[in-house]
């Protein structure tokens, strides 16, 4: 097969594209380069390629569906001839090869049929050989001849989908109702059950057999637990199809396949009646209750799902948290969710794991989060500590708002994540973390990092009232000295004011943390800020021979609030003054670098 897909490979492809590599762009080395070729060298190599692949298929028909696939790429004369040893050959297939190679045909002749106005499309003459083959080559059989039809959700049916949708969804189920009903006269349920192993959608050729056929219904039923997943969905759609989900055809059912827990649940779960259901699912056992709960698919419900927490309750119950989670998060812009119930979920989720918790996305948990901020029957301390636990979750989508304010309001909470994160400055020796101390220890790392708001913020104008600052800070020395994390405590307060407002006047920092700093800024503090106040520029661009204006108006910047602040704040516009010095630093060394490119020497 390997030198019949190389052979394949090398016939035309209408759409394909070539990709070349790059040559230097300031080097005058490389040869120049054409991408073309010699036509009539080319249509000799094609038609030696095809000539080989017409050898092939004639010892092997069984390689046809191959070939087909790249007819309507091949010029007339190709296609013609291999329309006509396609329409003398079949008396050499099996009934097998007969079949691969029609389906691939049909496949072909359908897709210009639909797209028959198309600039690629095959002219008409061309199409009508094409249909002329399909119909020499049609199986006989309607278990093989119809198959094609659900091997799709929406196959080709010669109909334009997206412009003519309702006529389409017509013929399609109109062909496919004739399709089963001829399945059935040729082999019955048998042989529909079979067709279903073969198909691509089962549970398509299960509905339209529901729709179209009296089908025997306990027989039906039995193939809900088969081994074989196709039949499971075969049997599942026709169900449905012809139940409709009426309990009052359903629950007979039920109890006959009584001691089949399978079964039973299975057929409850095509229920409309969904409090009905669950009454009947606990009525009739435990293992029933729990399969169907294991099996129930919350959503497809409508916008106006009246039963959002009522489900999402049972779905917890059943220790499906993430999933009750999911499906509260689709209708969280309604209003009336229970918080309690979402709390619960979180944290059993979070503390027991659940195996579907894949299916919430960070978008979810934002969604969730953000309805429990807005609520006011959540108080900040449970909400503090849900955002912590989520936090690891938000990767793209690190709303810690609540966090943020606990920090700047609680000395105690500042301390608790300084010491999750740093060992104390007296524990020498080495410590080999577990995989749960480097998760929680990232967990704090990311929310320190975040940390933007400082405390001491008045809500109402986001003023800095500074004797709130000097007394949270009082008590976070007093317990970090404690806790024998003075040093990186002290640098981490420094860092946040580093977001500090700028005054009226356009002075920063604002003159709370001015006073701040000069009153009680230790070293460490001094050199938090500093550092806080670097790091926050975050990462820059610029072209390769822009050179260093960024950094100089940084440094001009800096110089100007060192200036307004040396008289009154004198350790405030040392800081500044050092980091206005380094930026020019800086400045100098892209523009060393930029002129290092312009002169033909990259670095």
């Amino acid at each position: 097969m390997i030198g019949w897909n190389l052979l394949l490979s090398l016939l035309p492809e209408r759409h394909a594209v070539g990709h070349f590599n790059a040559t230097p762009t300031f080097r005058q080395w490389a040869p120049p380069r054409t991408n073309r070729i010699d036509e009539e060298h080319y249509w000799k190599i094609t038609r030696a390629v095809y000539e080989l692949c017409l050898e092939r298929v004639g010892t092997e028909p069984s390689l046809w569906p191959g070939l087909i696939e790249h007819l309507d790429d091949l010029p007339a004369s190709y296609r013609e001839e291999a329309f006509a040893l396609l329409a003398t050959d079949r008396d050499r297939f099996t009934e097998e090869e007969q079949f691969a190679a029609w389906e691939a045909l049909d496949t072909l002749a359908r897709r210009h049929r639909e797209y028959a106005d198309a600039k690629w499309a095959l002219p008409v003459e061309a199409r009508s050989e094409l249909e002329s083959v399909v119909a020499s080559l049609r199986p006989d059989r309607a278990s093989l001849s119809e198959r094609w039809l659900f091997d799709d959700s929406m196959p080709d049916l010669g109909i334009k989908k997206a412009s003519d949708r309702d006529n389409y969804e017509e013929e399609l189920a109109r062909l496919r109702g004739d399709a089963v009903r001829a399945i059935w006269d040729e082999g019955g349920l048998d042989l529909l059950v079979d067709v279903a192993q073969r198909v691509k959608t089962p549970w398509s050729l299960g509905y339209t057999s529901g729709v179209a056929l009296d089908l025997p219904l306990e027989t039906v039923a039995e193939l809900l637990d088969a081994d074989s997943k196709a039949s499971s969905e075969f049997a599942t759609a026709a169900l449905r199809a012809t139940t409709k989900g009426d309990l009052g055809k359903l629950r007979p059912l039920v109890e006959r396949f009584a001691g089949r827990s399978d079964v039973q649940a299975r057929l409850l779960l095509m229920a409309e009646d969904l409090p009905e259901a669950w009454a009947i699912a606990e009525s009739t056992g435990a293992e029933v209750d729990a399969k169907y709960w294991a099996g129930f698919y919350p959503f497809g419900r409508g916008a106006d799902f009246p039963l959002v927490n009522e489900t999402a309750r049972k779905l917890a119950d059943h220790r499906r948290w993430a999933t009750a989670l999911d499906l509260m998060s689709h209708f969280f812009k309604n209003g009336n969710l229970d918080e309690a119930l979402i709390i619960e979920a979180f944290t059993s989720m979070l503390h027991e794991g659940d195996p579907e918790m894949r299916v919430l996305s960070e978008y979810e948990i934002t969604n969730l989060m953000n309805f429990l901020r807005e609520s006011d029957r959540v108080d900040s301390g449970t909400l503090a500590r849900l955002e912590w636990q989520l936090l690891p979750a938000l990767d793209s989508q690190p709303d810690s708002s609540t966090l943020q304010r606990t920090l700047s309001e609680s000395p105690e909470f500042f301390v608790e994540v300084i010491s999750l994160l740093y060992r104390p400055k007296s524990e020498k020796g080495e410590h080999t973390a577990t995989e749960a101390e480097k998760n929680v220890a990232g967990n704090a790392w990311r929310l320190l990092h975040e940390w933007k708001r400082l405390p001491g913020t008045v809500d109402e104008t986001h003023a800095i009232d500074l004797d709130a600052l000097v007394t949270w800070a009082a008590k976070a020395r007093e317990l970090l000295k404690e806790a024998d994390r003075l040093e990186v405590g002290e640098s981490q307060i420094g860092q946040v004011l580093a977001h500090a407002p700028a005054d009226e006047d356009g002075t920063w920092p604002v003159r709370a943390v001015r006073d701040f700093l000069e009153a009680h800024g230790s070293k460490k503090v001094l050199s938090g800020f500093s550092m806080g106040t670097y790091n926050k520029r975050g990462v820059t661009s610029r072209g390769v021979t822009e050179g260093g204006a960024q950094e100089y108006a940084l440094a001009d910047e800096y110089t100007k609030w060192a200036d307004a602040t040396k008289v009154r704040w004198p350790k405030t516009s040392r800081v500044l003054r050092d980091l206005a010095d380094g930026y020019r630093s800086e400045g100098q060394r892209n523009d060393e670098q930029a002129q290092r490119v312009q002169e033909g020497f990259r670095f």
